[in-house]
């Protein structure tokens, strides 16, 4: 998928996944490599799961079987994993800055087995010595925020938001700015560092062997 942003001012474009994933998952993912390559800031607050890039592959391959099972979309999960750990190539980029916010529900919710979750949980902790990327936890007793949903900001320019029936391209400028707002509080009530690094620790736990 190519994310053509439209005109400055106007509304947000809706892209229904059937139509977009009709020729599978990989080109869409193969399209987000070209897209985070141009921009040069990209902030991803996720609620649910670890976004795209900073994916194992195992976590990445249980992801997108449980997307081409429910879009019903061709099934090419091979190259579609493939694709997406290509994506992360941009993470070593000196060109490039990331900040990533994740719910603390993020670090529980349940995808592939144990052994694969845990496996992702420690993948962030390395991932989050990497140099340009800053990578915060919102805790689940965090005040809460007006958000329904996780979104990406590139640039200040575009916000993708990925909705149950949809990808939503906003680049209206009233519209970025309550995105905008929302990235604001939500930093201002995420922890980093060796406290970020203490909730992973905590949601381990349970996953490893006693």
């Amino acid at each position: 998928m190519t994310i053509d942003p439209t005109p400055d001012g106007a509304g947000p474009r809706w892209q229904q996944w059937r139509h977009l994933t009709a020729a599978g998952i990989a080109p869409i993912q193969r399209g987000l490599i070209e897209a985070e390559g141009r921009a040069r800031t990209i902030r991803n607050y996720q609620d649910q799961i670890v976004p795209g890039l900073l994916q194992t592959e195992p976590y990445a391959r249980a992801i997108l079987n449980t997307c081409i099972e429910f879009t019903g979309s061709l099934d090419d999960i091979d190259d579609a994993v493939a694709a997406r750990m290509a994506r992360q190539q941009v993470l070593r980029s000196e060109d490039h800055r990331f900040g990533v916010l994740l719910a603390e529900q993020v670090l529980y919710t349940g995808v592939g087995s144990a052994e694969v979750m845990r496996g992702q949980l420690e993948y962030l902790l390395d991932v989050m010595d990497l140099p340009r990327q800053e990578l915060g936890i919102v805790p689940q007793d965090a005040g809460f925020v007006y958000t329904t949903t996780g979104f990406v900001i590139m640039d200040e320019r575009t916000v993708e938001v990925e909705t149950i029936s949809a990808n939503l391209t906003v680049t209206r400028p009233s519209e970025l700015e309550c995105y905008e707002k929302v990235w604001r509080r939500l930093s201002e009530r995420a922890v980093l560092g060796d406290e970020a690094r203490a909730l992973i620790d905590r949601a381990l736990v349970r996953l490893r062997p006693m």
